[in-house]
């Protein structure tokens, strides 16, 4: 199942044709933790799952078998970090390209052609961080 726990409770809420009043008075709730969990602004605690899946008249499997987004959050960690390291080591790998490649001859400086390729990477350099922490904003969100 790729529903969030709260996308369950008001999908069956709503196929049992409950309110959310109705159903917070059987779980002993108030119908406004009823509506954050269907939001998904919060989930229930781990002690009421049988209860909700009682009044809902689904097992626990079913319930629990939805996507919690804490599991969600790990894995996207887990690959943001990935591509973080990936990003990092190709990022070093150019600096030292670079460094190597413009200091390699004294007469570097001098050189209008391989000045020009310098300012490219630097300017590449700057792109990638730039890029970077775009990236790195986009998979936060």
């Amino acid at each position: 199942m790729n529903e969030k726990v709260g996308e369950v409770i008001k999908r069956r809420r709503i196929e049992l044709g409950m309110t959310q009043k109705e159903l917070a008075s059987s779980l002993y709730v108030t119908d406004k933790a009823v509506s954050k969990w269907e939001r998904g602004i919060c989930y229930p605690d781990v002690e009421l799952l049988q209860s909700i899946a009682d009044a809902l008249k689904i097992s626990i499997e079913e319930l629990t078998a939805a996507r919690y987004p804490i599991f969600d959050s790990r894995k996207k960690t887990k690959m943001m970090f990935r591509k973080a390291v990936m990003l990092l080591v190709l990022y070093i790998a150019i600096v030292v390209f670079g460094y190597i490649f413009f200091f390699s001859d004294p007469r570097v400086l001098f050189n209008v052609k391989r000045s020009i390729i310098y300012a490219a990477i630097i300017a590449f350099n700057v792109l990638f961080v730039f890029l970077f922490r775009l990236l790195m904003k986009r998979e936060m969100e």
